[in-house]
Formats: structure tokens, sequence, C-alpha cells
């Protein structure tokens, strides 16, 4: 979980439902605003459609203007995807 910026769990800290939503993002480092525009931008990139990032990107309003360089597919290898 070294490289982890964003964790979706349930009140049990698993995943256990296809009914997923979001609740509220809980900023430990930085700007709340910032972090919540670049989680936007990232899970609605990013999601590939799935429902975690559907949920998280339906939560957080994106930036009214944002360019997208590269997205990075998740990976089970990398355990990891983005978005620059």
């Amino acid at each position: 979980m070294a490289l982890l910026s964003v964790l979706a769990v349930d009140t049990t800290g698993t995943l256990t439902s296809d009914q997923i939503e979001f609740n509220r993002l809980e900023v430990v480092e930085g700007d709340a605003h910032d972090v919540a525009q670049l989680t936007a931008v990232v899970a609605h990139e990013g999601s590939g459609g799935n429902t975690t990032g559907l949920a998280i990107a339906g939560g957080l309003e994106l930036p009214e203007d944002y360019r997208v360089v590269e997205v990075m597919a998740f990976s089970s290898a990398r355990k990891m995807s983005g978005v620059r």
C-alpha cells in the first residue's frame, strides 16, 4: 500500500456488494478541494466503468477544465492504475 492514494471501503473495511455509494472523502494530506478534484478525474477517466469508480466519480465534482495526457489502465500485476 506504499503507492496508495485512495482507498474505497465499506464500514467493515471490505467491498462486499456491487451496490456501492460514495459517502465521503477524507483527506489526510493536502488541500481537500484539490484532492477531491484529482480523485474525481482519476475515477472518471481511469475506472474503466467499474462500480467503485462510477460511485466515486458520481460523488465528486469534476473540475471544469482539465486535460488528460495519459491513462494507465488498472493492472493486477502492477496493482494500480493512474491518470496523468
